[in-house]
């Protein structure tokens, strides 16, 4: 929904938006300028009742597997169209058991429904979806925003590095920095050259972190020092906030914090836009459904510890299998554009027909 309402905002700017879900996510994806993000379970038909009332929207869009009935009631009831969008094959009644034959009402209430893939358009038909309504449209974009860089620094960093082998750690708890320095260490006895690029989930970890590679031997400089990378560096610490998209464009091989057991992590998409080889711990929530793309495409692979991060890090290394990897997390990455495109251009045709 956050890479269609970027989509919705480029091609109307200005256009009044709000995003909300029935539960807080760990961290909100890129929004529109001035789109607001809340936390709404429109079960209650009074409650829908009243959003609506207060938005005033023209269109509601509706994404994921759970249908909430006073949302689509009180939609019904202010002639505003809903759309489901990305609907898979296993949708539901939101808020519990339903009533016999309510999943069926509720969806031939909708406007107009967009499956994912061919099963979900039979099991939507099945579920009493009106034919005119039901169309095969595809899986969306997962994302819109692609990471900000600074190009001139990206050159001078690129050519600094040289051919030296490089990978990424990003968004590494306190739980983990041990685990990704050690993994370096190791890494290094079968890549000498090898440089570690370890963004700390906490800048203000920088400090901590130099002292801790230090004493592992691991020779490096901070970025918040405004040291840069030197040919005898084993690590450098990019202890600074707002620069991932330079650090993907860098590294070939990136590992996500977070993932060995700490929970959380970052987006993996992040970075498979951008050409990096995805490693990652199983803790990969609340990401399942990206990472099981990726593994879908052969754009991703799981270690479970120290020792297997480092063995992995070194195999990732290989032209071959990291340009294979990189190729798949592009894919993607990027499927889905064209989809959300299409939901995009029924929404802005929804709503130029509301003005009328």
């Amino acid at each position: 929904l956050a890479a269609l309402a970027l989509r919705l905002e480029a091609a109307q700017p200005g256009l009044g938006l709000v995003v909300t879900f029935a539960k807080a996510p760990p961290a909100l994806p890129p929004l529109p300028r001035g789109c607001p993000a809340l936390a709404f379970a429109p079960e209650a038909p009074e409650a829908a009742a009243a959003a609506l009332a207060a938005w005033r929207p023209s269109v509601v869009v509706l994404c994921g597997a759970a249908l909430p009935p006073g949302l689509i009631h009180a939609a019904e009831q202010a002639d505003v169209p809903v759309f489901l969008v990305d609907a898979g094959s296993s949708v539901s009644v939101a808020g519990g058991p339903a009533l016999p034959g309510l999943q069926r009402a509720l969806l031939r209430r909708l406007h107009r429904v967009l499956a994912r893939d061919a099963e979900a358009l039979r099991a939507l038909r099945r579920a009493g979806v009106p034919p005119g309504r039901l169309e095969m449209a595809g899986p969306m974009a997962i994302r819109a925003h692609i990471l900000p860089h600074n190009a001139a620094e990206r050159d001078a960093l690129a050519e600094r590095m040289g051919t030296r082998p490089v990978w990424l750690a990003v968004a590494v708890p306190a739980a983990e920095e041990a685990a990704v320095l050690h993994a370096q260490q190791a890494a290094q006895k079968l890549a000498h050259r090898l440089l570690l690029i370890l963004v700390p989930a906490d800048a203000g970890r920088g400090a901590a972190l130099a002292e801790a590679a230090a004493a592992l031997g691991l020779r490096g400089g901070r970025r918040s020092e405004d040291a840069e990378p030197e040919d005898e560096d084993q690590i450098y610490i990019a202890d600074t906030e707002g620069e991932l998209g330079l650090w993907y464009r860098l590294a070939p091989v990136t590992f996500f914090g977070g993932t060995l057991g700490a929970g959380g992590g970052r987006d993996p998409v992040e970075a498979a836009g951008l050409g990096s080889a995805i490693l990652h711990g199983p803790a990969i929530a609340p990401h399942d459904e990206i990472y099981a793309r990726l593994a879908a495409r052969d754009a991703r692979l799981q270690v479970a510890d120290t020792a297997t991060l480092a063995r992995a890090v070194v195999r990732l290394l290989a032209p071959e299998r990291m340009a294979r990897m990189a190729e798949g997390g592009w894919a993607v990455a990027t499927e889905g554009s064209e989809v959300t495109d299409r939901v995009a251009g029924l929404l802005l045709q929804t709503l130029d027909a509301a003005r009328d």
